[in-house]
Parts: C-alpha cells; structure tokens; sequence
C-alpha cells in the first residue's frame, strides 16, 4: 500500500533549482513571491509550458498589478521625500 501511495504522491519543495521542468520552475516561483521578488516570479512563470501558463494566467495578471502597484508607491514616496527635503521639512 505504501509503496502505491508514493507514486501518487509528489512532494515539491519550493526553491531555486535549475532544473528545466515546469515543477522546478513552479518552486522558483514560490520561493520569489515569498521573498516578495514578484518580477522573478513572474520571470520563472515565463519558463513554464504554455498549457500551464494557460491555467496560471489569472495569477500572472494579478502579479503584474502588483509589480505596477508597487512601482507606483516607489515612484510617489521617492517624489514626496524629495519635495520635503526641497521645502526643508
């Protein structure tokens, strides 16, 4: 029985693996999103084959916001630090 049960049974652990497979890649892109690297995610999510991109889209749209979203609170606070530093306050 056990001996069943490990082949249907696939353990993955998520990290950065050069390996070419779709579930190396898959680990690269949860190790990124938990280090917060939603660029090298979404880098990683661009190795995978197109039938699993296919399924993952919803998910890379929502990461690209975030990447955009992110790019954005960078660019106001970076132009808000420098306007107070003009203004000396």
């Amino acid at each position: 029985f056990l001996s069943n049960a490990r082949s249907l049974v696939s353990v993955r652990t998520p990290g950065e693996s050069d390996a070419a497979t779709p579930a190396a890649a898959i680990g690269r892109m949860e190790a990124r999103v938990g280090a917060g690297d939603f660029k090298g995610a979404i880098a990683a999510y661009g190795e995978l084959p197109e039938k699993v991109q296919a399924a993952g889209a919803d998910w890379v749209t929502s990461a690209k916001a975030r990447v955009a979203a992110d790019e954005l609170v960078a660019k106001v606070t970076d132009s808000v630090l420098k306007e107070l530093a003009k203004s000396g306050s």
